[in-house]
């Protein structure tokens, strides 16, 4: 909704400065900007008026314009034709200065010698000019003269005057402003990305509309809205839509009898030939009278969709037309409809999507067919999802998608258009849905390298994945395919969709071997359009990675295996790629994470986004068929098969060595350092040791060139603690024990705070109480505490931690010595302290 740039309501700013004979003299103002040392403001850059020419002091006959010109401000607009005709108005100024006045005015045609620039005076506190008004081409194209003023600080009264021996009048007046550096007190309302504004609050978005047919008008109103008046009015934009549109408007109810009609598509500007929607009655009604309601109608080649606050509420069939003008009809015979922010997209939305989705590109931007893309591959689930066989193909299961065939990239952000989807996929040729084998899909994927093309990477639909090796030959890289985690058999047919051309290509003689093909019913084009409108996840997993096994397939349990990943990343994408992988080996981590080097650069076969595993596998594998998954939480996993071989079995002895610091702990605080060492002869030991405390184990920690340290402690009790260290052997190295250490735990040093309350004794009145407080970290202390004065000892018992002990009273003043003992616990060590207390004489009475 647009805003009034006052902060008052406007419409009482306009009562309280526009009519003389009311008395009204106070004036709202559209706040000032900023001060900027650079560019100062002058006194006029304020608005401090905007009156409708209406609601002056009228005087000498001028006509009210009573409907037949619309597009005015206010409730209409007045003519002046003869000598006396007057508009008059008290301004406040808030100091005094000149001040811009901004008329909004028309000068349509009229004879032949009268369409000249027309003039007509206006006269500030006495003081008369002529403004000059150029002709507007008809009476309701509305411009705005501009002129300067000199106003007193308080009242100043302004008139538009009409004196036919100097000025040549015939002008319909609408609006006056004073001050401000433009004319408008409405701020245009933000526009949705990519729409344009047809009604944003503003008169120049009014002004691209006219009026036609009916009594009735439409007004721009202070609240920056439009207002119907005097019964049925239309008027209608002054440009035409070509092609599937939206558009989207805001209006309200003032009373429940009150309604009006969206008009899209009138090629003449015929409410009749047009799409009408209601609104404000039937299915339409929307919210209650007084409050907002949003209607938005998509007109496509396939279907009109309207909806009313978010929610669709009618699907009409194909319109005979997306072509015309937009239209609003007030139908209601009372005055109150109310519109705001009328937007029109030329294009229509078909669902969310996390955009953009781009097609492959090399290093320096430029498209690259051999590169695998989200786009590539969205496309093709758009094609299975949404082809039928048309016989006894089934659904479809897979679907290829030629790189060239993808024209653009989906730009998003977060709505797809149907603009965008026809140019990704302008081609609006029929697809074909047919049989091919596992092993001619197979075949398929080998002929996108030729000996003699360059290569072509397709795109693949949603739950197919193959790995390659690009260091085989021609016709045998293609070492794994699977279509959602299962193995594509050789001798098992699917049902596969492409387009007509990619079915045909020479290159792909794959497609030859095809049986039962059939139409599959829906052109490419269509066939995005409606899987956008599903909104779709887009598959950030590569459908296509290289795999190469350097050293072979076999490994011995104990030694490395080395499998290089390529294609990883799709190339010149926004989207978001692995920088590590995880390796399991039959379900179990192998190693830690593998960092994926993400380098692009200019080489069409995409093999960018490059990670080496070098990963240890246990020497506890059992031998036989194995399975390595390579994952990447963007990428999907990667699965090779590998076959595991028993090593051959020589081990040495080992010795192990433990050392503890500190050596001594207190109880309960604290922990010691473990140092660990194992060492062999003729090389370094690998891993795991297990830590002993006390008999039991507490951990194991992995060794790193033959080392390993850990953490023991706090411990709960006092007395000693034995560790050992204990190794448990690699395949080349023979388990071993270290020698025992020992931590000490010894009693902790508690601390002692000692407080006498009240704080003032006095001798032969006061008990006085010594609060004792005994802290230890880690554990509250308990035990006995005892205070001894002189040769009478006083004691009490902890409890939290705490302790109060009162004393007997003090014969006389003077400064007793109290000393304060804890005695200590198991865990505590005994502490003492001395306190003082002071005994005041007894006052006299």
């Amino acid at each position: 909704m647009s805003r009034p740039l006052s902060a008052r309501a406007v419409r009482r700013t306009l009562s309280a400065l526009a009519v003389v004979a009311v008395g009204l003299t106070g004036v709202g103002t559209v706040p000032a900007a900023a001060a900027d040392p650079a560019n100062p403001r002058a006194v006029g850059d304020t608005v401090i008026a905007f009156v409708e020419v209406e609601d002056g002091v009228i005087s000498g006959g001028p006509a009210l314009n009573s409907g037949d010109h619309g597009n005015f401000s206010g409730t209409g607009s007045y003519t002046f034709r003869e000598t006396g005709m007057t508009s008059t108005m008290t301004v406040t100024a808030p100091e005094a200065g000149t001040y811009p006045v901004y008329i909004r005015y028309a000068a349509g045609l009229l004879g032949a010698d009268e369409n000249v620039t027309r003039s007509m005076g206006l006269t500030t506190n006495g003081s008369r000019q002529i403004v000059s008004y150029p002709m507007t081409g008809d009476w309701e194209t509305w411009r705005v003269a501009q002129a300067q003023v000199n106003l007193n600080a308080g009242s100043n009264t302004l008139a538009i005057n009409c004196n036919r021996g100097t000025d040549f009048c015939r002008l319909n007046f609408d609006a006056v402003q004073v001050g401000g550096t433009s004319f408008d007190t409405c701020a245009p309302t933000p526009v949705n990305p990519g729409w344009t504004r047809l009604f944003d609050g503003t008169f120049a978005s009014f002004d691209v509309w006219r009026k036609a047919g009916g009594p009735g008008v439409f007004g721009r109103q202070a609240d920056c809205t439009l207002r119907s008046f005097r019964g049925t009015a239309t008027m209608w934009t002054t440009t035409t839509q070509t092609g599937p549109h939206t558009v989207e408007a805001d209006w309200k109810r003032s009373s429940a009898g009150e309604s009006a009609t969206l008009h899209l598509a009138s090629a003449g500007r015929d409410t009749a030939a047009s799409i009408a929607v209601p609104l404000g009655t039937g299915n339409a009604v929307g919210r209650p009278v007084g409050e907002w309601n949003t209607t938005r109608v998509e007109v496509t080649a396939s279907a009109v969709r309207i909806y009313l606050n978010g929610a669709l509420i009618e699907t009409r069939a194909a319109p005979s037309t997306l072509n015309g003008a937009i239209g609003i009809t007030n139908a209601a015979s009372t005055e109150g409809m109310r519109f705001r922010d009328v937007q029109v997209l030329d294009d229509y939305e078909l669902g969310p999507i996390a955009g953009p989705v781009t097609r492959a590109r090399l290093a320096d931007d430029t498209v690259s067919l051999g590169g695998e893309s989200r786009l590539a591959n969205l496309v093709a689930e758009a094609q299975r999802a949404t082809s039928t066989s048309n016989g006894a193909n089934g659904a479809a299961q897979i679907s290829f998608v030629h790189p060239d065939a993808v024209k653009a990239d989906l730009a998003g952000p977060t709505v797809a258009t149907y603009k965008q989807a026809a140019a990704v996929q302008p081609s609006t040729a029929d697809m074909r849905n047919f049989k091919l084998t596992g092993a001619q899909v197979k075949s398929l994927l080998e002929q996108q390298w030729s000996p003699s093309q360059p290569f072509v990477r397709l795109g693949t639909s949603a739950g197919f994945r193959y790995t390659y090796d690009p260091t085989r030959p021609q016709d045998s890289r293609v070492t794994d395919v699977r279509l959602n985690g299962v193995p594509v058999a050789a001798g098992t047919s699917y049902s596969v969709t492409t387009s007509g051309a990619l079915r045909s290509d020479a290159r792909f003689p794959a497609f030859s071997g095809r049986t039962l093909d059939r139409a599959a019913n829906k052109t490419e084009r269509a066939a995005l359009v409606e899987h956008l409108g599903t909104a779709p996840t887009v598959d950030d997993t590569q459908h296509s990675v290289g795999v190469s096994t350097p050293n072979g397939t076999t490994v011995v349990a104990g030694e490395v295996l080395a499998v290089d990943l390529t294609s990883l990343a799709f190339p010149g994408a926004a989207s978001a790629t692995d920088s590590s992988l995880s390796v399991t080996l039959d379900g179990q981590p192998l190693g830690g994470p593998v960092p994926v080097d993400r380098t692009s650069g200019q080489a069409p076969t995409d093999e960018y986004g490059t990670a080496a595993v070098r990963a240890l596998v246990p020497a506890t594998t059992p031998a036989g068929p194995a399975t390595l998954v390579v994952s990447g939480a963007t990428t999907g996993s990667v699965t090779v098969p590998i076959t595991v071989t028993a090593p051959a079995v020589v081990t040495v002895d080992s010795t192990t060595t433990v050392s503890v610091a500190a050596g001594s702990l207190p109880v309960r605080q604290g922990t010691s350092s473990v140092s660990i060492s194992v060492a062999r002869p003729g090389g370094t030991p690998t891993g795991q040791v297990e830590l002993w405390v006390g008999g039991a184990k507490v951990s194991t920690v992995a060794l790193v060139a033959g080392r390993a340290s850990a953490k023991v402690g706090p411990f709960p009790t006092v007395g000693n603690r034995t560790v050992q260290a204990r190794y448990l052997g690699d395949a080349a190295t023979n388990p071993s024990s270290s020698a025992v250490a020992t931590v000490a735990v010894v009693k902790a040093a508690p601390s002692l705070a000692v407080a006498v309350q009240p704080g003032k004794v006095v001798a032969g009145r006061t008990r006085a109480k010594v609060v004792v407080a005994v802290r230890a970290a880690g554990f509250t202390p308990t035990g006995k505490v005892t205070v001894k004065i002189g040769a009478k000892t006083y004691a009490g018992t902890l409890k939290a931690g705490k302790v109060t002990i009162t004393l007997p009273k003090f014969r006389k003043a003077g400064t007793v010595r109290a000393a304060v003992t804890y005695a200590g616990d198991a865990l505590t060590v005994s502490r003492q302290t001395t306190k003082k207390i002071v005994v005041r004489k007894a006052p006299r009475r």
